[in-house]
């Protein structure tokens, strides 16, 4: 089926190549995409992982130590609006390499780091530049050049490998914290990032980059071509703009105020380091699956049905969190896996998909599609920060409710806004 759908990307997007060999390239783009984003995926949620050991090690608190990753969404964030202008000014190559040297720098700088402000330059402030660059907004940019109809299900089989890296890493890496420490875990993890970035250098990015259409913007009646500023509807004047951002922002706040805390969260409930990884892995794979099941849902049965369904299988999980404080046993964690994980990233395709469609996808649309995700990195940068301090002065049970009611205001203003209903 996905190679029925590169076919078909491949033919549309490159109509005077009619070679039998034409869905290779886009092919390839998505294998490119899915590794990167396997790669960004462990970089940021590995935290969870290492959240108790530094914690424990420095003798910091949680709000302390959960503000380092709130710190490294917020630079996310700022880093999505450079990853789209890069990718729209020197494409893939530059963009993909700089990101990874990037991480690989930080975590090496990570393995030796004796105090609080050098984990939030490290992996606050580097790691989430550098995972910007090799995130989501690049990889929608390079898809969006090569699919239409398939949109969704290529940006999500893409994403898709960011449950399987988590699946694997999440605890090779609590194992090699137990034996090794902290520090050896991070070099690994800063060795595997520069590894990455020599291969990055030497593909072939003429063929993988595909080609650029005019940038195009809707109004409600009309699509209105963009051959130059003078002439153009600003995007950021469009209301389906700030809904898709307010969707990111609200989303991005609920979800990351509990996942960087779940592996401490499940140990601090009685099980066993190793295994809270493992479920937290878990959780990924879930989610590897739930992504190509919402996307196809999103494509073939409309946008509302799979965002419903999605947003309510995130609350009833977050509302199952409440039932292991109260009874602590391996069928609800189970249950907890089974209906939170296949939700989480599973909105994202669907949000990026539909920024191309509301605003075309010329040269422009890398820096647009950077914009929205600054709400994504704004919100779960305030979620990781605000569910740490929350934990400190009331608990979890206060984290999820919160957690719960951000969620529900993302579905409302998904629904409450015509223009990204009918986009």
């Amino acid at each position: 089926m996905l190679e029925a759908m590169i076919a078909a990307g491949g033919r549309r997007a490159l109509a005077q190549d009619r070679t039998p060999s034409t869905w290779i390239w886009p092919a390839a783009a998505v294998a490119i995409c899915a590794l990167l984003t396997a790669v960004m995926r462990v970089s940021f949620d590995s935290f969870a992982v290492f959240l108790l050991p530094l914690a424990d090690d420095f003798g910091w608190d949680r709000a302390e130590t959960a503000g380092i990753y709130g710190c490294m969404m917020l630079f996310f964030g700022i880093g999505c609006p450079i990853a789209g202008r890069m990718m729209d000014r020197f494409g893939p190559r530059w963009t993909y390499v700089i990101g990874a040297m990037i991480i690989a720098a930080a975590f090496q700088w990570t393995a030796t780091a004796d105090a609080l402000w050098q984990f939030y330059l490290s992996v606050g402030v580097a790691v989430g530049l550098g995972g910007a660059l090799i995130g989501v907004v690049s990889h929608a940019t390079l898809l969006a050049r090569w699919f239409r109809a398939n949109l969704t299900i290529a940006i999500a089989t893409a994403a898709a490998a960011s449950g399987v890296g988590m699946l694997v890493f999440a605890p090779l890496l609590q194992l090699l914290i137990q034996g090794e420490g902290w520090r050896a875990a991070y070099a690994a993890l800063s060795l595997t990032s520069a590894i990455l970035a020599a291969v990055l250098l030497v593909l072939p990015w003429r063929r993988l980059s595909g080609p650029v259409a005019p940038l195009e913007v809707k109004s409600a009646s009309r699509v209105v071509p963009r051959p130059s500023a003078d002439t153009a509807i600003s995007p950021y004047r469009h209301i389906g703009f700030w809904a898709l951002f307010g969707i990111q922002f609200l989303t991005a706040f609920g979800m990351f105020a509990l996942n960087p805390q779940i592996v401490a969260f499940l140990i601090e409930q009685g099980f066993k380091p190793l295994a809270a990884a493992g479920a937290f892995g878990a959780t990924g794979l879930a989610g590897t699956i739930g992504l190509i099941v919402f996307a196809w849902l999103a494509d073939r049965r409309g946008r509302g049905l799979a965002m419903t369904i999605s947003y309510s299988m995130t609350m009833i999980g977050f509302s199952l969190l409440l039932a292991i404080m109260a009874l602590p046993v391996w069928w609800l964690v189970g249950m907890f896996v089974v209906i939170y994980g296949p939700t989480f990233g599973s909105r994202g395709p669907i949000v990026n998909a539909l920024v191309p469609r509301l605003f075309g996808r010329g040269p422009g649309l890398g820096l647009i599609m950077g914009s929205v995700h600054l709400g994504m990195g704004a919100g779960a940068a305030l979620g990781a920060t605000l569910g740490g301090y929350l934990h400190d002065v009331s608990g979890y049970e206060t984290v999820i409710v919160v957690a719960i009611a951000a969620n529900a205001a993302a579905l409302a203003l998904y629904w409450s806004v015509g223009a990204i209903r009918r986009a």
